[in-house]
C-alpha cells in the first residue's frame, strides 16, 4: 500500500503540481497497481523458460557481392560528375 506522503514525494520528484483530490486519486490507483504486482510475485514461474524475444523470427543477413555493383559504369554515363560522385541540384540552401 502506498500512502499520501509517498505520492506527494513522487509528484514533487516528477515536477507535478497535484491537487489534494489528485493525490488522493493517485494514491488509490498506485496502491491497486502495487497490489497487483504483489499477486504476480506469488505465481510460481520456476518451470517457465525465459522469453528471449517477442517472436521466433530470425535475422536474415545477405552477404555483399561487389561484383553486382554497377556504380562505376553508372557514373561514367552521367553528364554531371566529379571524381567518383554524381553532381545534383543543391538540396539545402
Amino acid at each position: 500500500m502506498i500512502n499520501l506522503k509517498e505520492v506527494k514525494n513522487i509528484a514533487e520528484l516528477s515536477y507535478l503540481n497535484l491537487s489534494k483530490e489528485e493525490v488522493q486519486k493517485y494514491t488509490q490507483e498506485l496502491s491497486k497497481i502495487i497490489d497487483f504486482f504483489a499477486v504476480l510475485k506469488k505465481i510460481d514461474t520456476k518451470e517457465v523458460k525465459p522469453l528471449l524475444g517477442s517472436s521466433d523470427l530470425e535475422d536474415v543477413i545477405f552477404r555483399d557481392n561487389p561484383a553486382i555493383c554497377h556504380g562505376d559504369s553508372i557514373i561514367e554515363r552521367v553528364p554531371g560528375k566529379q571524381d567518383h560522385y554524381i553532381k545534383t541540384k543543391a538540396v539545402f540552401n
